[in-house]
């Protein structure tokens, strides 16, 4: 079976959109909160599904950056040393960013349209009502990091589903390279929040995309069904 971001394109989201009732793949509705209290093992475990407040945030309203697709993003990586070289050819002035070792994805990189940008964002809402209920969150819990004892690591993350896409800046300078996300957030021994989130950029985390929930688990959700 292929890997879902193998696939993340063939989707039909026009009709998964239609079946979730959420809206349109332009106009998005969002899922409301919710705050669940799940038993695992006889233990009451809370989580807070925030992707009503979460999800609309993350970067894409208005579409004032443009996004690029992670397996461009890994091809396209330069260190600092190689922007300083770029920035001061340029003529512009270096500032704390270049000088930093963090990782960039050079300006250059090819975009994705924005159609697809949009597909992918869909998608993603599409996921927060696929997993809006006690099965699934009960399966995202059990892969959340814990303490030898059971218990659940605070601030500790682990991802839901990742939109497989890099939201980029034209500019070295102005770079906000992230990656918009679904994730499972722990806010203390038993409890936990489902948050929607633009995490920072980073190639070990892209490479290893196929083991999130949704990744292990979309064809058995149902989501193989809309696969064209």
């Amino acid at each position: 079976m292929k890997s879902f971001y193998e696939i993340i394109d063939q989707f039909d989201v026009g009709r998964l959109v239609k079946d979730y009732g959420a809206g349109s793949i332009g106009h998005l509705i969002y899922p409301k909160n919710k705050k669940y209290t799940i038993d695992v093992e006889g233990k009451p475990i809370t989580i807070n599904f925030k992707l009503g407040t979460t999800l609309p945030k993350v970067g894409f309203s208005g579409f004032k950056v443009t996004f690029v697709d992670y397996k461009n993003a890994i091809g396209h990586i330069i260190f600092s040393d190689t922007v300083k070289e770029k920035v001061l050819a340029e003529g512009k002035p270096l500032n704390a960013l270049m000088t930093s070792n963090k990782i960039i994805v050079d300006p250059d990189v090819p975009r994705m349209d924005e159609g697809s940008a949009l597909k992918r964002r869909a998608l993603l809402v599409c996921i927060s009502y696929l997993i809006n209920n006690e099965d699934c969150l009960k399966g995202i819990y059990q892969l959340a990091p814990k303490k030898k004892n059971g218990s659940l690591h605070k601030n500790r993350v682990s991802r839901i589903v990742s939109s497989a896409m890099i939201k980029i800046s034209d500019d070295y300078i102005f770079g906000d390279h992230s990656s918009i996300e679904i994730i499972a957030k722990a806010d203390g021994d038993d409890s936990l929040s489902i948050l929607a989130d633009a995490r920072a950029f980073d190639e070990e985390k892209l490479y290893d995309l196929d083991e999130d929930y949704i990744s292990s688990n979309w064809a058995n959700l149902g989501l193989g069904d809309y696969v064209r």
